[in-house]
């Protein structure tokens, strides 16, 4: 099977000084006997714990360990690797044997999540941490507000319109007041609102970080 590596790169955005690194992070076990992408999904996995891990303890400062951990968790794992692999259109790329391929390999989230994870290992091994932590910041930042919006424990806004209402009040409003910082690392500010009163203002890596900030910091100071 012939891999478009040039056409990975421009939708991952990331182009590869050594192409060997990239080809051997689409190498399925049952391509080949030899070197596959196992070792590859093995340290991946540890470098996307670690600039998550960073992400989380930089943005989210009034967290507790125990529902930091529970947000990283809802982040890693395969149900979310496998769904930023689609946005990208990785399973196109991997490179199976003849009987994964007849079975849909391509299409299992079990498959798109470690050749995701052996991808994250391929950018690290081909630039350095900072680049594959930025890389991570970029692809990652809508699944970790898809989990901060579903953690039960620890749900700002939630928890937020409730009080609002309880008092007879008005559905907050979110505001972004400004974004700023290049493209690939962006910290966005928003105030969040209520019957024209500023009741916090908050930063992160995406919007939906930011609301969840804000609601935070107006729950603390009532």
């Amino acid at each position: 099977m012939t891999v478009n590596l040039k056409e990975l790169e421009s939708k991952i955005d990331y182009t590869f000084e050594t192409k060997d690194h990239l080809e051997l992070a689409l190498t399925h076990p049952s391509a080949v006997k030899g070197k596959d992408n196992q070792r590859m999904e093995f340290f991946g996995d540890a470098i996307l714990q670690m600039a998550l891990s960073e992400l989380l303890y930089s943005s989210y400062r009034q967290i507790d360990e125990g529902r930091l951990t529970q947000i990283r968790a809802a982040s890693v794992n395969r149900q979310s690797l496998s769904q930023v692999a689609k946005s990208i259109d990785l399973g196109k790329f991997i490179r199976f044997g003849k009987g994964e391929s007849k079975s849909d390999g391509s299409k299992k989230d079990s498959n798109l999540a470690d050749t995701m994870e052996a991808v994250i290992c391929a950018i690290y091994l081909d630039s350095d941490y900072e680049t594959v932590k930025d890389w991570i910041e970029d692809h990652f930042q809508e699944i970790l507000a898809q989990a901060t919006d579903q953690d039960q424990v620890f749900n700002p806004k939630g928890q937020l319109q409730e009080y609002l209402q309880s008092k007879g009040l008005p559905t907050p409003e979110y505001r972004l007041i400004s974004e700023d910082g290049p493209d690939h690392s962006k910290v966005y500010t928003v105030q969040v609102i209520s019957e024209g009163e500023v009741l916090g203002t908050g930063s992160g890596a995406s919007k939906k970080v930011a609301e969840q900030e804000a609601a935070r910091l107006a729950l603390d100071s009532n």
